[in-house]
């Protein structure tokens, strides 16, 4: 297996493109900038936000551009998450899940796909971020 840091992403519609940037910047913002990772994977909405970290731009840009771009609908596909966490741990590798805590969930909404739930979802994001940053 080769050597070095994967950050994988999961999908989650604009709502997750929202916390998933946020988060990232909470994050960076806590010290703990998991950006410059030497392979950057997505699904869905992860894909999206894989590829605009791996743009150069920064964080906060990312953000406030989370915030604003029209939604689309993704095609959610499911994903043994534990299945593939534990084959990677099984072969060596280091993996931290972050999921959306309570605050992010509720930030997101029944509807995460809404683009009202960008801006309360990057801001949970960012905010659970840094929590997440300071237990590690």
């Amino acid at each position: 297996m080769p050597e070095g840091q994967a950050l994988v992403l999961g999908g989650g519609g604009v709502a997750g493109i929202a916390w998933m940037t946020g988060a990232l910047a909470g994050l960076a913002d806590a010290g703990q900038d998991v950006t410059g990772a030497d392979l950057l994977v997505g699904t869905s909405a992860g894909a999206a936000v894989a590829a605009q970290v791996s743009s150069g731009l920064p964080l906060d840009a990312l953000v406030a551009a989370s915030c604003e771009v029209p939604g689309v609908w993704p095609f959610p596909q499911p994903v043994p998450l534990q299945e593939v966490v534990e084959r990677l741990r099984s072969g060596g590798s280091q993996v931290t899940v972050i999921a959306p805590d309570e605050a992010s969930v509720t930030a997101m909404g029944i509807n995460p796909l809404d683009p009202a739930t960008r801006v309360p979802a990057a801001q949970a994001g960012r905010a659970q971020g840094r929590a997440g940053a300071r237990l590690g």
